[in-house]
């Protein structure tokens, strides 16, 4: 059953310092419904939006769809490679790593059975 608490946000506040720290971001984090753990970006030195909107963009024009930039956006945690690149990606990653220390997924979607230590969801702009 997925828990989070503030124990857990405290110890995973201080990975996410350390592991996104070289980029200037000014962030909250929150826990959710004792299940998720909120990562809110306001600012960063990174244009993540301006990644994720150029990314969307060019998935969505290669299926001959049109797309509407975002101010604000809901990060993907299963499929954030697709949506940003370079730098972009690194902090993602960096990001998530952090966010998902110690956590575990036990998942089995065919058998309707899902473990999870906690949910992560990331958002930019708000």
């Amino acid at each position: 059953m997925a828990y989070m608490d503030q124990e857990r946000k405290a110890r995973l506040v201080g990975l996410l310092k350390a592991a996104i720290g070289k980029w200037k971001t000014k962030y909250s984090v929150a826990v959710q419904n004792h299940s998720t753990i909120v990562l809110n970006i306001r600012e960063c030195e990174l244009d993540l939006l301006g990644c994720y909107n150029r990314k969307r963009a060019e998935n969505l024009d290669s299926r001959g769809m049109e797309y509407q930039p975002q101010k604000d956006a809901s990060v993907n945690p299963y499929h954030y490679g697709e949506t940003f690149d370079g730098e972009c990606l690194a902090f993602m990653k960096a990001a998530h790593a952090a966010l998902n220390d110690g956590n575990h997924d036990r998942s089995d979607s065919q058998s309707d059975y899902f473990d999870v230590g906690w949910y992560v969801k990331i958002n930019i702009g708000q």
